[in-house]
């Protein structure tokens, strides 16, 4: 796989795991957008959003940061990924638990034990919580 494969699954992860920590599974968009005053900031989104949902500034952002990170990180992202079950799909998806503080991530990972892998990815993670919020008219998602 070539590193524009590598950072575009890595990025696609990153974006997933966005949506699986921050959705509220109460919520629809529908009932979003007949009660547009629900806070959807911190974990609050309606659970029927995707990632075409996300702003084009957004996107940017997200792949400016996800692409700093592979750069600055490869060869450590190339060895997780060559370790079975694991892929740089699920490094982006590691990436935004690890830089947010969810609690999992890098350094839980079975896969990444060996060589303390995932704790020296974690050590390269900022920790830099994210507000992930929709826009009113219910089609795009900011960060």
């Amino acid at each position: 796989m070539d590193s524009k494969e590598q950072l575009s699954q890595f990025i696609d992860g990153y974006m997933q795991a966005i949506l699986f920590t921050d959705c509220d599974p109460s919520i629809s968009l529908d009932e979003f957008m007949k009660n547009p005053e629900i806070d959807f900031c911190d974990g609050n989104i309606p659970y029927d959003v995707s990632i075409e949902h996300f702003s084009e500034q957004s996107r940017t952002t997200i792949a400016n940061e996800c692409e700093d990170f592979v750069n600055s990180n490869r060869e450590l992202l190339i060895e997780a990924a060559s370790r079975p079950g694991y892929s740089f799909k699920q490094a982006g998806h590691d990436y935004w638990l690890t830089r947010c503080g969810h609690g999992t991530g890098f350094w839980d990972r079975d896969e990444l034990a060996k060589d303390d892998l995932g704790k020296r990815l974690t050590e390269r993670c900022r920790n830099d919580e994210r507000c992930v919020t929709i826009n009113s008219d219910g089609t795009m998602i900011y960060y």
